[in-house]
């Protein structure tokens, strides 16, 4: 029966993910409110936030650097997105049930991408938040798998520590024993 459902979850899953649904909302960067692509998952900030790092340097991105709560990638390509180098901010923020991502694109120090300055790049922008939702989902069930068996890692621990001291109980009573033959002989 379990088989059965985790298989019917395997084969929903990726249908509940596609109606994640990207959009273009404003964010306050840079003392100022500019166009973002903003999606939100249904899972903590953290485990969306380590699925992000992950995600975006597996694309060629590199590594980030955190600036005004931001995740900041100065001058990448990122060919998925843009035939031009981005300045890229990405920004995870713990809402009610989950997480809210928002991503932002600069083609220079305040010159971000929006729906009428570069719709195309927008598009994608927006694909990617949608499509990330399968990776923020795989991210989630490994990081369950791994607490499943760290958890049966440390009741086989406690199994076996509960034996130890009972062998070593028995290890003294036997050599109390001993030692109690040795004075009779």
């Amino acid at each position: 029966m379990k088989k059965a459902l985790t298989a019917m979850a395997i084969i929903a899953s990726p249908l509940l993910l596609k109606a994640q649904n990207a959009s273009e909302g404003a964010v306050k960067i840079m003392k100022a409110e500019n166009s973002a692509a903003i999606a939100t998952y249904d899972y903590p900030e953290e485990i969306v936030e380590k699925a992000l790092t992950i995600k975006l340097e597996k694309e060629g991105l590199g590594k980030q650097r955190k600036q005004q709560g931001f995740l900041t990638y100065k001058g990448v390509s990122w060919p998925e997105v843009s035939s031009e180098k981005l300045d890229v901010y990405v920004k995870v923020e713990s809402k009610k049930k989950g997480a809210i991502v928002s991503l932002l694109a600069a083609k220079g120090y305040d010159n971000f991408v929006s729906s009428s300055s570069d719709a195309a790049t927008m598009e994608k922008m927006k694909q990617f938040l949608n499509e990330f939702a399968t990776d923020v989902a795989s991210y989630n069930d490994e990081i369950e798998e791994k607490e499943a068996e760290l958890e049966k890692a440390k009741k086989a621990a406690e199994e076996h520590a509960k034996k130890q001291k009972k062998l070593e109980s028995e290890h003294a009573k036997l050599a109390e024993e001993l030692k109690k033959a040795k004075k009779a002989n």
